[in-house]
């Protein structure tokens, strides 16, 4: 027996479902790491211009936008498949990101614009993520596989809080911006292999 068999055996993944929890691991490291960096630079972006003490207002505008894009996801939910609508919501946000972007240095409107579709987005992102992956699965098998995907998304987080301490003290932090881009990218092709 292969020495990746028997890895898989002692994790409790059947030989059918290693390629659906291979890549849904991967995607909860994506999803988590799109988390903990875009949190990171929103943050940095919006007390690079405003006083902190302004954050409980923009944290109400993510509340407030947040109520009707998740009732728009959720509408887009019950019209296409899941995974259809995660990869819009992907690459929406991705674009949405790229757009920003070029004006976040100079502009206090694209910094609160960062931070609103960045908060909201990441939301959405969690929830369709884990609404994708729990119609692939059984209840049994996602009793038994749940905490073997979350762990992807422990490591992303562990893996980009470390990258972002590390690079941030050395890095304008909006250079890091199209790192947030290649995620949601790499997130919704790796969508594409799911079965």
């Amino acid at each position: 027996m292969k020495a990746a068999h028997r890895f898989a055996e002692w994790l409790g993944v059947r030989e059918s479902e290693v390629r659906m929890v291979l890549l849904s691991f991967g995607g909860a490291f994506l999803v988590m790491s799109f988390l903990v960096l875009a949190r990171a630079l929103r943050e940095a972006a919006y007390l690079a211009v405003f006083d902190a003490s302004t954050l409980p207002y923009v944290m109400g505008g993510v509340v407030v936008l947040g109520f009707p894009a998740a009732a728009a996801f959720s509408k887009a939910l019950e019209l296409v498949n899941p995974r259809r609508a995660m990869r819009s919501l992907t690459l929406v946000l991705a674009v949405a990101v790229a757009a920003i972007w070029p004006f976040l240095t100079g502009s206090p409107a694209a910094v609160v614009t960062f931070y609103l579709v960045t908060a909201v987005g990441t939301v959405l992102l969690t929830s369709g993520f884990w609404l994708v992956v729990s119609e692939m699965l059984v209840v049994r098998e996602a009793k038994r596989l749940f905490g073997l995907i979350s762990a992807g998304g422990t490591l992303g987080i562990l893996v980009t809080g470390l990258a972002v301490g590390a690079t941030v003290p050395h890095v304008d932090p909006s250079l890091l911006v199209p790192g947030l881009v290649f995620l949601l990218l790499a997130s919704a092709g790796l969508n594409e292999f799911v079965p």
